[in-house]
This record gives C-alpha cells, structure tokens and sequence, in this order.
C-alpha cells in the first residue's frame, strides 16, 4: 500500500510507504494499483484539478476505485465571511458538493458496483441559517480556517445577539430541518476493454 498526499505534514503522519505528491500527477506508471482510494479530497478541487485528478486515477489503477466524498453537502452551513476583506468561504475548504447521482457518471470507463452512506447528520434550517448569517451577524468558526483570499483567520465570534439566539432557539425546535446520511462511500469498477496504456 503506498500512501500519496501533497502534504509533507500529513505523510509524517503515516508510519507506512508514501510519496509527496500533486494529486493532478500521479508519479506512477499507468496500471500500476489494483485498488485506488480517494477519500475526502475531491470536494477541495476546482474543476480544472478535479478533472485531471479523476484522470490520474484511471490512469494508473488496474480495476477498481473508491472514493469518500460528503453527501449532497450543503455548502452554505459552513459558510465563513473573513474579517478582513468580506470574501465568504467554507470552513474547511470545500468548493465542491456530490449527490449520489452525480457519482454516477462521475468516472468515464468505471460502473458504480456499491454505495454506502455513513452517519445522520442534522443541519440548519435554511431559512434560519441566511437570517442567522446575514442579519445576525453570525457565520461558521473554526480557529485554524484561512481566508483563501487574503490569508487571514476568521474573525473570532463573540457574545451571540438576540437575531442569533432566537435563529437557533427556533433551529433547536422545529422538526423542518434538512438531514443527510454523510460522508458517501462509492466503490467503482473498471468496464472500458482496454488495460491502461504501459509506460
């Protein structure tokens, strides 16, 4: 097993086999694995480099493929707004959302032979959730967020105002919320007739 990130922080982590890596080029050759796994990377990817990295990995795997991703992510609950120049970004960096249509059709030449789906997860009510940000003042947190924009932190929130506290005490008590099963599991397998070219 060879594990590959673009992190030299992350690999110091993983005791076993491990390459530093840009995910758009994978350093090896075509048909190299038998199983690839993709797990919570892909909603981090712009088009350009989710498209090269769906390539990669059907370039250098043999058969089969599986991918973690959230489910139907609604971008807009981790929603931060910087402090500093007013651009609004997620929390953790997600620019990306997949539904279990999409994955579908979401590697040429693989069919989908299983899916599964992890835990219940309750959001907030969308209603609430633009009040709460947009008239309450009130975004999502997490200290070690960057502005991908001008590289600050986000603005450490302080005590909640009477437009929050009301937003979440109603939250708390109406049964309208929208809830997903997360993160989604989607193992693939190869169909085209051709073995990935050799280098």
């Amino acid at each position: 097993m060879v594990a590959t990130d673009c992190s030299a922080a992350a690999m110091r982590l993983y005791g076993g086999e491990r390459v530093l890596c840009d995910c758009m080029e994978l350093p090896f050759p075509a048909g190299s694995f038998d199983l690839v796994t993709c797990t919570e990377v892909l909603e981090h990817l712009d088009q350009k480099r989710l498209d090269a990295t769906l390539r990669e990995m059907a370039r250098v795997v043999r058969s089969h493929v599986l991918i973690s991703v959230p489910n139907s992510e609604d971008l807009n609950q981790s929603m931060v707004k910087c402090g500093a120049c007013g651009h609004c970004y997620t929390l953790y960096g997600h620019i990306q959302t997949f539904t279990p249509a999409a994955m579908e059709n979401l590697m040429p030449g693989f069919e989908v032979i299983r899916t599964a789906l992890g835990d219940e997860e309750v959001g907030y009510n969308r209603l609430l959730l633009w009040v709460r940000q947009h008239i309450g003042r009130r975004w999502a947190y997490w200290e070690c967020a960057v502005c991908p924009t001008c590289g600050e932190p986000p603005p450490r929130p302080g005590k909640r105002g009477i437009v929050t506290l009301g937003c979440d005490f109603l939250n708390n008590r109406i049964p309208w919320r929208p809830r997903r099963r997360t993160p989604m599991y989607v193992l693939y397998r190869r169909t085209d007739s051709t073995e990935p070219p050799a280098d």
